[in-house]
């Protein structure tokens, strides 16, 4: 049993046109195939500015290379063991500087980090505090090699 488009909420991307009259919708197969099943029926758009989120290979990166490289750094140089939760905590508030905030729900303290996790951000943003990442590390000892086009695990082993 097939999903049914009219059921669903659909994420397309396009340009608007410069009279302002008519978007002109990216050329993807599937954009045909879902518009082609609401014809004549009413929509709802929301109209914002494309951003583009981290992609996967900048996931891969995060959780592949950088996390597992600056936790041996530490096995290394601190003689612990650290969870990758751990050492990706600790990127975020001590190499980026995003601030943790106390607060009380039913009754209880919670450490929140109400700044941006790397899964919320641009390519750019990402680009940006993974360089902040690679050169305060680089001052403390810890190479972190730079990303590759996929930032498959093979591609760091193969350079080693």
């Amino acid at each position: 049993m097939g999903i049914n488009p009219q059921e669903r909420e659909f994420d397309l991307t396009g340009t608007m046109s410069d009279d302002c009259t008519t978007i002109k919708l990216d050329p993807h197969a599937l954009n045909r195939y879902i518009l082609g099943t609401l014809t004549g029926i009413k929509l709802e758009l929301t109209i914002k500015p494309y951003k583009e989120l981290r992609t996967a290979a900048q996931n891969r990166y995060m959780w592949g290379v950088v996390v597992p490289t600056v936790r041996m750094w530490l096995k290394e140089t601190q003689g612990e063991t650290f969870t990758a939760d751990d050492v990706y905590t600790w990127l975020r508030t001590h190499i980026l500087g995003q601030k943790p905030v106390v607060r009380t729900i039913m009754g209880e303290e919670v450490i929140i980090l109400t700044s941006k996790k790397f899964s919320a951000m641009s390519t750019t943003e990402f680009n940006n505090a993974v360089e902040t990442i690679r050169k305060e590390m680089m001052e403390r000892g810890c190479d972190i090699p730079e990303p590759t086009k996929n930032n498959n695990l093979h591609d760091f082993l193969d350079n080693r």
